[in-house]
């Protein structure tokens, strides 16, 4: 059964075994695989099962990317025993029999899983929950560029918005008078 090994930047350590035809990645809740990493978009990538077993890696436009062996990819198909980074979470995916291409020789997956950085990972299975709800993680550090939206207040428009106001109510003012004044 083909699976995804996971190591958190905090060190925590997730394994996933896949058995949907479609399986979702990324940081909240309501992906099929919870990533609780904030290098890793809310909605990170998917897996599509493919005829031989294996999954077809799709990354859906995330912040920081997803690379297979080290190299940046958008799609790609898995065979086993490739080495992925989403975003800074390193993962191991195991193949459909445990390793490399599920008998055909057309890809260029070796069978020896020791290789992957993650191969020292224990196994540990994780029971997933799907939420109807989410929650922001309270370690959660957005990497924008751009900082938090700030409610500032501009002394100097407002001051000039009043002198614009008090004028016009001045001007009617004065009009209102000279008409009287003309009668």
């Amino acid at each position: 059964m083909p699976t995804l090994a996971l190591t958190t930047t905090d060190g925590t350590e997730i394994r996933f075994e896949l058995t949907d035809e479609v399986h979702t990645l990324g940081r909240l809740g309501e992906n099929d695989l919870h990533v609780p990493d904030a290098s890793v978009s809310s909605r990170h990538a998917e897996l599509h099962r493919q005829a031989d077993g294996n999954y077809e890696l799709v990354d859906l436009q995330s912040t920081n990317g997803t690379k297979i062996n080290g190299e940046a990819t958008e799609r790609a198909v898995l065979v086993g025993g490739e080495s992925i980074l989403f975003g800074q979470v390193q993962a191991a995916y195991t193949g459909e029999g445990g390793g490399g291409s599920s008998g055909d020789d057309s890809g260029p997956a070796s069978s020896d899983y020791s290789s992957s950085p993650a191969a020292a990972m224990p196994e540990a299975t994780v029971q997933a929950e799907i939420t109807t709800s989410s929650a922001r993680p309270q370690d959660f550090d957005s990497s924008s560029p751009f900082g938090p939206k700030r409610g500032k207040k501009d002394g100097f428009g407002s001051l000039a918005m009043t002198i614009g106001i008090v004028s016009l109510v001045a001007c009617v003012g004065a009009a209102l008078l000279v008409l009287q004044m003309s009668i």
